[in-house]
């Protein structure tokens, strides 16, 4: 009886492990980026000092990544799991952990703020674009 190697990510393939990993530590890279371009979109440098606090301050700290959000004091743990960062690790843990069991909410909360950010940007460009052309005379 041979026994199936697997790695961390669940394959025995190089190349699956390395796309699989690599898609996964993207995921909320660029969900915050994205979601700090589109409010600096709007807010301009107030825009993204907002974005930048809110995530540093409070996405990070309450993210649960080096526990669990279970072990941080209520609401913080649960409100770190609706922001980036923390829905992020717990679906990274569920999937490299736990077979992708309970990864369904984070990879949804994940989606929806890519949604919003791309809405964002799409109606700042939308109202850049009905905009009059300014005369630089």
């Amino acid at each position: 009886m041979a026994v199936r190697r697997t790695n961390r990510c669940g394959t025995n393939s190089r190349a699956v492990l390395v796309v699989r990993c690599e898609i996964r530590l993207a995921l909320p890279s660029d969900r915050i980026a994205a979601t700090t371009a589109a409010v600096g979109r709007h807010l301009r440098a107030p825009g993204i000092a907002l974005s930048a606090f809110t995530i540093f301050f409070f996405g990070f700290p309450f993210s649960g990544a080096t526990s669990a959000p279970e072990l941080l004091p209520q609401p913080w743990g649960h409100l770190g799991q609706l922001l980036p960062a923390g829905a992020a690790s717990t679906a990274l843990r569920s999937v490299a952990l736990f077979d992708g069991a309970g990864a369904a909410h984070p990879l949804l909360t994940l989606t929806l703020w890519a949604v919003a950010a791309l809405t964002l940007l799409v109606l700042r460009l939308a109202d850049r674009a009905s905009a009059p052309p300014v005369n630089l005379r």
